[in-house]
């Protein structure tokens, strides 16, 4: 058991070729990819990662171009949040609640350009909220490109639409092999844990909503 869940197609093909072309068409917020963020400092060094990245957060909820696709987003990440429960349910039902990030990132990476080294997703004191990594691919990549584990020896294949979700600590450790001759795309973020007024302010905002 390595604690990996996927879901073939969580993402029709449609809705990956959307959330592209919004990508690729909101240029004023697209930034080098960093591989750290510790307040307003951000972190880029292309030894370890080389992308393009827009990260997401709760403003683009008034855009035009974002709103539609995140709110068909959501749930279909608390879809995969239940299945995970489900599979891991001995041990993930003595977890306190968690709910999606409303901070993740979209990201593009060209021919030669990846997550060049191992690492893992709750590394120092700066995010230990987070409790379980997803990652939807946007594109299918042949050439390469896949997510590799380390302990777990496994290669995880881009398919576009299909949703990876792990644990964040260093038990699966990965990093992302680069594809010499396509360009890959992926939604990524977190499942974190969630104050009782935060729980809250979900609970009134789903409300208002509903």
């Amino acid at each position: 058991m390595n604690f990996i869940y996927r879901k073939e197609q969580a993402l029709t093909p449609l809705q990956c070729a959307r959330f592209i072309e919004a990508f690729e068409k909101d240029v004023e917020h697209q930034q080098e990819g960093v591989i750290s963020k510790d307040g307003l400092k951000s972190t880029v060094d292309k030894k370890f990662k080389s992308s393009t990245d827009i990260s997401i957060n709760p403003t683009f909820m008034e855009s035009p171009i974002w709103k539609p696709l995140l709110k068909e987003l959501l749930p279909i990440l608390l879809d995969g949040l239940d299945d995970y429960k489900t599979q891991y349910y001995v041990g993930v039902g003595l977890l306190d609640p968690m709910w999606v990030s409303t901070f993740f990132n979209i990201q593009r990476y060209k021919p030669g350009e990846g997550y060049n080294v191992y690492h893992c997703e709750r590394a120092s004191l700066l995010h230990p909220e987070r409790q379980l990594v997803w990652m939807i691919y946007l594109n299918d990549v042949i050439d390469k490109g896949w997510t590799e584990f380390f302990y777990q020896q496994h290669f995880e294949t881009p398919k576009v639409g299909k949703m990876v979700i792990w644990p964040s600590d260093f038990t699966h450790t990965h990093r992302g092999v680069a594809s010499d001759s396509e360009v890959k795309y992926i939604l990524t973020g977190w499942f974190e844990y969630q104050t009782d007024e935060q729980l809250k302010q979900i609970n009134e905002r789903e409300n208002e909503e509903g």
